[in-house]
């Protein structure tokens, strides 16, 4: 790929909220093509703040077309499952991706780099190998890249890609189970799969306060994640005290 092509420029806010609704399938290819791709970072913030605490990222996907505007992944992760574009997706946020990182890491800041893996990719072997290569191109040692999984999607639990999961471990990648308590396969999957990260879904999170049911599902997540060895991240903390209760947990 062209690296030109792949640094991100200056991310353009202004959105068209009423002609994003039309974006199509035709858009994505010619974003894809014409590399309209762009990565947004959401903070990962330890709740233990220390002289060894890691701080990460999580990068985002959007895609800044120039007629439609910002287009959100609700818009188009599902179009590129369908067409079979999500290793080409996939391929442009790692490397836009790697490249910021490496350019933090020049500069003194290390950074936990965290990237959603669609369970579909697992299966090829074509996208494993140049994921691995662009892995090697950056220089980025694998302590440093959490690859979340999202188990709401099918896939991650069968043979080949549990193969291909081991082998990542091995090679020194964290695995995250990511939207955590919104499928129907979490329990399997803990003891099935080698994560060692569980990301609690915001849903959960946005209804701590106001729902016992809530509340007692990210109690009893955070219990099983000690006592399996895993650790926990929690989405959608907007506010000092929803922070503080789960320190406290």
């Amino acid at each position: 790929m062209d690296q030109k092509k792949t640094v991100p420029s200056p991310i353009v806010r202004a959105t068209k909220p009423a002609a994003a609704e039309h974006f199509t399938l035709a858009h994505l290819k010619e974003s894809l093509d014409k590399f309209h791709i762009r990565v947004e970072y959401q903070p990962k913030v330890p709740f233990q703040p220390s002289e060894n605490a890691v701080f990460g990222v999580e990068a985002l996907c959007r895609i800044q077309h120039p007629d439609l505007g910002l287009i959100t992944p609700d818009r188009f992760i599902a179009l590129a499952e369908e067409a079979g574009l999500m290793a080409q997706l996939t391929d442009q946020v790692i490397t836009q991706s790697f490249f910021d990182w490496r350019k933090w890491f020049d500069h003194g800041l290390s950074l936990k780099l965290a990237l959603n893996i669609s369970p579909g990719l697992l299966a090829d072997s074509a996208w494993v190998e140049q994921f691995l290569a662009r892995q090697s191109e950056y220089g980025i040692d694998p302590e440093y890249i959490v690859l979340e999984i999202t188990e709401t999607l099918p896939g991650a639990a069968n043979l080949q890609a549990l193969d291909v999961l081991q082998r990542l471990t091995l090679k020194g990648y964290m695995l995250s189970i990511d939207d955590f308590g919104t499928g129907f396969s979490s329990l399997s999957n803990l003891y099935k799969l080698p994560f060692g990260e569980l990301k609690i879904d915001k849903s959960f999170t946005a209804d701590f306060h106001n729902d016992a049911a809530a509340r007692a599902l990210v109690e009893s997540t955070v219990s099983m994640a000690r006592r399996l060895g895993i650790r926990v991240t929690v989405e959608g903390i907007e506010n000092d005290a929803t922070f503080s209760e789960l320190k406290l947990m």
